[in-house]
């Protein structure tokens, strides 16, 4: 017996409008009550019971307010007790692409990759392979936006800010494998599929950060910015800079070195306080295509990420990331919005 079949009717506007109930012949034979559940979102448009009588091959069509993107049907025998079909059916609204296209290919033979190794090959693959890469995204829209997909979006986007995700949260224990997963978790969040860009809040950002994490960025389309605040201390090794010469001038040289194998497009800033750091804390501010902006909350420097302590990122809450988003926004353009401090820019590059 081959059972009925649910034909949806297009309209002028795409998508699934007019809903029919189609029978066999040698099915119609008898009777039947049907079922039909229309929804867009959850919200249900439709919900009708049909009866079917013999020899009926079709149902009156049933319109629907607005195209659906999911049906439910159920088909019970004549007295309703014995479910004899279901289908449920979703339909695709718009369709979110991301594609990524591969360009250049680094082996990176550094103190990181070295150490990776003598743990396990794998790991030292993942550490010392970088593949560039340029994200390209495509919406496909199905239709024309009703007046309630918009007001749909903008409650989704409070939602998503008021009750963000906790997932971000990330943890790595003092280790080789953890170090090279910091780095993996940072291009996930770096991907040029998921944000336009984003702001590094780091004073101790120095040549040992550059070449372990900024060269092992693999997204070419977003845009990165790095704020750190070099003063008279070398970052990495805690002794003083060379007294006559500018201490950006060795972040210059660095910046030389290694600049043309970033693959972001890299903006790097440096700010003072007088002869004192600008600032303190370390953040990352994110900025997706899609949902609220993000910040995140460093516990430490990432010159040794997970090397020489546990290093932990936590997404901070939404009326807390918006004050710290307007904090390092601010310290972008060379301005503390606290006021606590009397920031200067006295390098930008390139």
């Amino acid at each position: 017996m081959t059972p009925p079949a649910v034909k949806t009717v297009m309209s002028n506007e795409r998508g699934p409008r007019i809903l029919e109930i189609s029978r066999t012949p040698e099915f119609a034979g008898d009777r039947h009550i049907a079922h039909v559940v229309s929804q867009v979102h959850g919200d249900v448009l439709l919900d009708r019971l049909i009866t079917l009588e013999p020899g009926q091959l079709r149902s009156p069509p049933l319109e629907c307010t607005e195209p659906i993107d999911e049906l439910h049907f159920r088909l019970f025998r004549d007295d309703g007790a014995v479910l004899i079909h279901h289908e449920h059916s979703t339909f695709l609204r718009s369709v979110n692409v991301a594609l990524a296209s591969r360009s250049r290919e680094l082996i990176i033979e550094d103190k990181l990759s070295a150490r990776a190794k003598q743990k396990e090959d794998m790991l030292g693959e993942k550490a010392s392979r970088v593949r560039a890469h340029t994200s390209h995204r495509v919406h496909v829209s199905m239709g024309s936006n009703g007046s309630w997909r918009p007001f749909s979006k903008r409650m989704a986007q409070i939602a998503a800010t008021r009750m963000p995700r906790r997932s971000d949260d990330r943890w790595f224990p003092k280790r080789i494998e953890a170090e090279v997963g910091v780095i993996e978790h940072f291009n996930r969040l770096l991907h040029g599929g998921r944000v336009r860009g984003g702001v590094l809040v780091d004073p101790w950002f120095g040549a040992e950060a550059l070449r372990r994490l900024a060269v092992r960025l693999e997204s070419q389309d977003i845009h990165l910015t790095i704020v750190t605040s070099w003063t008279q201390i070398d970052p990495d090794t805690g002794l003083e800079l060379d007294p006559a010469r500018p201490p950006t001038d060795e972040l210059a040289r660095i910046l030389k070195g290694v600049g043309p194998y970033i693959n972001p497009r890299l903006t790097v800033i440096n700010l003072v306080d007088g002869s004192k750091q600008a600032f303190h804390d370390r953040y990352l501010l994110l900025y997706p295509h899609d949902g609220p902006d993000k910040v995140f909350l460093l516990s430490n420097s990432v010159n040794k990420m997970a090397g020489n302590w546990p290093f932990c990122m936590s997404l901070l809450a939404p009326d807390v990331g918006r004050q710290a988003q307007l904090y390092i926004e601010g310290l972008c353009r060379g301005e503390d919005i606290t006021r606590s401090t009397s920031p200067t820019i006295n390098f930008k590059w390139p």
